[in-house]
């Protein structure tokens, strides 16, 4: 980004034409003029500095207007965050409520709008609305898992009315991992107290304009502030490349989750059995 300056000090102040002064002297001699027939004109002219600030974006985010944020594959590595919430806090402007501590479910606002469900936000995977009814029923109660995925787009102005409806707050896009050109694999267990054990492996590969990648997630919890949790997430990513410019993608997923988590908030059964902090 390059910021020039460019500052012109022109300040010019005109009190008295000359016309004005020669009516002004008549009148003192004569004594009397009507006021119609003499005008005392002031000019203020002033330029102030101005600021000129030049800057360019990269790939298709140079065509989208408004704002922009973005995190890519190795800044999730950097940060291995345990949920999606960690790692959308370092965008600007949002507004993050977690709702058991586990990051399940996102409750996400953009400038002050209502986090709830994350309803005024349009949520996407690639592209593809995850909500199962995006016009009628925003309110999302299925979060894509931050483990599986290689990078978050979060658009924000008028940029984000053409990928669909419930835009009024922005757009929050994942990405999944493309396959790779050649056969590869990963694997990665994390492990934490509560009972927390992670783990995501994937393999991949390509053979001519065509490839794929099939990654399974793993993710458990006995207790993390009020909440356990067994999550099986498995998903195949087929791709298929038309010409330089254009490619076709096939997706398919498997969700299942089992969590003893509530949007409703501590249950009486909850809180008489102790589990009274909500992290």
């Amino acid at each position: 980004m390059k910021i020039f300056y460019n500052t012109c000090c022109l300040m010019s102040i005109f009190a008295l034409t000359a016309s004005s002064i020669i009516s002004a002297v008549n009148l003192h001699e004569n004594g009397t003029l009507d006021e119609a027939e003499y005008k005392i004109d002031t000019l203020l002219y002033l330029d102030f500095p101005y600021l000129i600030i030049e800057g360019s974006r990269q790939g298709v985010f140079g065509n989208v207007p408004g704002s922009v944020s973005r995190i890519d594959g190795g800044e999730l590595s950097i940060m291995s965050p345990i949920s999606a919430n960690e790692a959308i806090r370092s965008f600007t402007g949002v507004h993050l409520q977690d709702e058991e501590g586990a990051g399940l479910r996102i409750n996400l606002g953009v400038r002050g709008l209502d986090p709830d469900r994350s309803r005024n936000i349009l949520m996407l995977e690639d592209g593809i609305p995850v909500a199962l009814k995006p016009y009628g029923e925003p309110e999302m109660y299925y979060s894509p898992a931050i483990d599986r995925m290689s990078g978050v787009e979060l658009l924000k102005g008028s940029g984000q009315i053409l990928y669909g409806p419930q835009t009024i707050g922005g757009v929050l896009n994942f990405i999944t991992a493309d396959p790779p050109e050649s056969t590869s694999g990963r694997f990665r267990i994390n492990a934490g107290g509560g009972g927390y054990f992670s783990t995501v492996g994937s393999i991949g590969s390509s053979l001519g304009n065509s490839g794929f990648n099939l990654n399974y997630l793993f993710k458990r919890a006995d207790k993390i502030g009020y909440v356990g949790f067994d999550i099986h997430d498995i998903n195949g990513k087929f791709k298929l490349d038309i010409s330089d410019q254009s490619s076709l993608n096939l997706k398919l997923g498997v969700y299942r989750e089992t969590s003893n988590s509530t949007y409703l908030g501590l249950t009486q059964t909850m809180f008489e059995g102790g589990n009274k902090t909500m992290c």
